[in-house]
């Protein structure tokens, strides 16, 4: 057994020298803010969304929004000759706005089915949303590492931001293709009535 023990200590320190990119899942801060609707029918609720719901890029209205930022953080070594990333952390904050009606308890069953329904479907497409931003904060924390070693830390910096930059901007192309594909949505079931 103590033989096992050592093997097995001896694998867990060489997988922690040989592989940095073992880091820490990103850490991630969720916010929910509710916008509060009013009604007893279906066109109540949709008419309270379209005129109180989050507004996007030229003032459209939607019926949630999703946001997400990431930042990103790492340390290095220094020698004479060069430097070195020793450890990258990511963060990433997550703001949603979603509606909440308020008279849904004393509303029909057949609305609040229908609603229930809708808004599952808009829940997982927001949720779809949050996943680009930790995608996003993994791939940073991966191609940061994947750095290696560099002649100065001026230059390691630059190019670690450099890097992050890069992940961070195809990710929030990728999630504009996220709504084209899906109508924001309502390919996905996110619609009502």
């Amino acid at each position: 057994m103590r033989m096992f023990f050592s093997r097995l200590a001896l694998a867990w320190v060489w997988l922690l020298i040989t592989c940095p990119t073992l880091a820490a899942e990103p850490v991630v801060k969720e916010i929910v803010r509710k916008y509060r609707i009013s009604g007893q029918t279906a066109q109540d609720l949709r008419r309270e969304m379209n005129l109180k719901g989050p507004a996007g890029a030229g003032g459209r209205r939607f019926d949630a929004y999703t946001a997400w930022w990431v930042k990103w953080n790492y340390r290095w070594w220094e020698s004479p000759s060069e430097c070195r990333i020793t450890a990258v952390a990511t963060q990433v904050r997550v703001s949603y706005t979603l509606p909440a009606w308020d008279q849904y308890d004393r509303s029909s069953d057949e609305l609040k089915q229908q609603w229930d329904r809708y808004y599952q479907a808009l829940l997982a497409h927001e949720k779809g949303h949050r996943e680009f931003g930790l995608r996003a904060a993994r791939e940073i924390e991966q191609v940061i590492w994947d750095l290696g070693r560099r002649g100065t830390c001026a230059q390691l910096e630059r190019e670690a931001n450099a890097v992050a930059q890069a992940a961070l901007d195809r990710y929030i192309l990728m999630e504009e293709q996220y709504d084209a594909d899906t109508a924001h949505g309502a390919a996905t079931g996110a619609v009502f009535p």
